[in-house]
């Protein structure tokens, strides 16, 4: 019985300390605001075809997103993962300027060059 005690982690009621939270609450709010920006101006002003917002999910991918920092760890995005991308480093400038952000295409009809997705090869 005394090993059992000696092994059970106390529980805190505090925010963990390893954690930016900074950098989380800059990067959650600044995925909101993209989603704000989009659905208030960029829909109605038919720039984008859809909004697919991470609303409700943010705050979980950008804390994945700062705990994937060694070599062999993985992720894969897809459309709801910009809070993901963001924490991971993906300039949300060059994201903003790529052609695939208003309007459909796959990686193999993507030709500029501030996409991050492959060009096709000649």
């Amino acid at each position: 019985m005394a090993q059992r005690a000696a092994l059970k982690v106390p529980l805190r009621n505090a925010p963990d300390e390893n954690v930016d939270w900074r950098r989380v609450a800059y990067l959650l709010n600044l995925s909101r605001a993209l989603d704000a920006m989009e659905e208030q101006r960029l829909v109605p002003e038919k720039k984008v075809l859809y909004q697919f917002s991470a609303r409700g999910h943010d705050m979980a991918q950008i804390l994945l997103g700062s705990r994937l920092d060694n070599a062999r760890d993985a992720t894969c995005g897809y459309y709801r993962s910009r809070p993901l991308l963001l924490a991971l480093g993906v300039d949300v400038t060059a994201c903003a300027a790529c052609r695939c952000a208003t309007t459909p295409c796959t990686g193999a009809r993507c030709s500029r060059s501030a996409c991050t997705r492959s060009a096709p090869s000649s």
